[in-house]
């Protein structure tokens, strides 16, 4: 081969190598290596009115390289709603690689709400009622157990129209984004309870639980997309993963970890318990400490490897402690709430030992130290909650009072 020619083909090889690498990387390059998280739902996902927790955040966290894009979930919305939501949101759908859905659970609040209303005066409203006329309703449906009954069976109707709609959004994201991988909430009974307080309280609770499980079954069927368990894992613990003690159907902080775990179990497909231990890992000793036992039980914790390791010899001086008791009432009894505030002056000697070049170094200072520690751990009590007008709202009319009650606190907090 000529010699000039070689030369020629070997610069030009050159040329093309350099062309290729300097082309810029693909969003998709990026994308694969980012799990993009999109929610979309009720106020369950939203963080039910200022709860400290929410579970897109938590699993965002735990998931494997989890990052939430966008949670469009709002407060109250109905599953017909959060399909419209979802048809206004293509940009976002087309960039996730997951997407959250919790919807359902409003379309049964919103026919029991209607069912209630029908007991009212022309003009009442539950933001409005007083004391008397919320006594004056409850004793109306007590004594219209009867009709109560057939009115609740309309009930049954929602739970085919709610289905629809939940299978219409799996549908949408999937025309949307076909890659995309969809997870759906099913729903959790949130009248457990009602059993514990009266008949219609009773009769309240085993129709949710028919309702419901025909509901969660039917969310099965859906081909397009995985279901998370919430109704298994709080059944029988819904005392401690919903909010019972503030008169509240939605999950509580425990709650929402909870469920938080039970998704990133799913997307990371691996032990519930280890995924609960990531998220527990990412609170502050605080946060951990006011968490019942519960949700802490068979909790794997990820092992963690400090830089520094510091040695810290101290001598008090002086002190000054002040202890603080409280008590709360209604539905939570507290068994132990103490606030210590401590001002020392100590002589310290600080001995720090880097890991890496194992060098040390000593410091001795004398410092004052002003500390607070808040402890506090509570019990739910066998007594119903009772309302802020003095009202039981789990009395009598079960979880039909309790169900407007929550309504009206979402429309104080929209």
């Amino acid at each position: 081969m000529n010699f000039k020619k070689l030369i020629s083909s070997g610069i030009a090889a050159v040329m093309c190598t350099s062309v290729i690498f300097s082309l810029p990387v693909s969003s998709k390059t990026y994308a694969a290596e980012t799990n993009d998280i999109v929610v979309f739902g009720d106020s369950i996902a939203t963080g039910n009115n200022g709860k400290t927790f929410d579970f897109p955040s938590l699993s965002a966290k735990a998931i494997d390289n989890g990052n939430l894009l966008g949670n469009y979930a709002k407060n109250g919305l109905t599953s017909e709603e959060v399909l419209d939501v979802i048809k206004t949101k293509e940009s976002s759908i087309k960039e996730a690689e997951t997407v959250v859905v919790s919807a359902g659970a409003n379309d049964y609040l919103k026919e029991i709400l209607s069912i209630v209303s029908e007991y009212m005066d022309e003009g009442d409203s539950i933001e409005t009622m007083t004391k008397e006329k919320l006594e004056a309703l409850k004793e109306k449906l007590q004594a219209d157990k009867a009709n109560l009954v057939s009115k609740l069976s309309r009930i049954n109707a929602v739970t085919d129209v709610a289905y629809g709609n939940v299978k219409s959004i799996a549908d949408e994201i999937k025309t949307i984004n076909p890659d995309a991988e969809i997870y759906i909430l099913n729903l959790y009974n949130p009248f457990e309870t009602a059993s514990e307080y009266d008949e219609v309280g009773t009769m309240i609770n085993n129709l949710a639980y028919t309702v419901i499980d025909t509901f969660n079954t039917k969310l099965r069927l859906i081909e397009n997309a995985s279901v998370v368990q919430v109704a298994a894992a709080f059944e029988g613990n819904t005392k401690v993963y919903m909010g019972i003690d503030q008169r509240d159907v939605h999950p509580s902080n425990a709650g929402q970890i909870k469920i938080a775990s039970l998704l990133t179990s799913s997307v990371n497909q691996e032990e519930e318990k280890i995924s609960r231990g990531k998220i527990l890992s990412t609170l502050t000793p605080a946060q951990l400490n006011a968490l019942p036992d519960l949700i802490k039980e068979g909790a794997v914790m990820p092992d963690t490897e400090p830089e520094i390791t510091t040695t810290t010899a101290a001598t008090t001086t002086a002190s000054s402690v002040t202890t603080v008791a409280t008590t709360t009432t209604a539905a939570t009894e507290s068994s132990a709430a103490t606030t210590s505030s401590q001002n020392t002056t100590s002589s310290v000697t600080t001995t720090t030992t880097n890991t890496q070049s194992g060098a040390q170094t000593t410091t001795t200072s004398a410092a004052t130290t002003n500390s607070t520690t808040s402890t506090s751990v509570s019990k739910i009590n066998s007594a119903p909650a009772t309302s802020d007008r003095g009202v039981s709202a789990f009395a009598v009319t079960g979880l039909l009072t309790a169900a407007c009650a929550v309504l009206a606190a979402r429309k104080r907090n929209d």
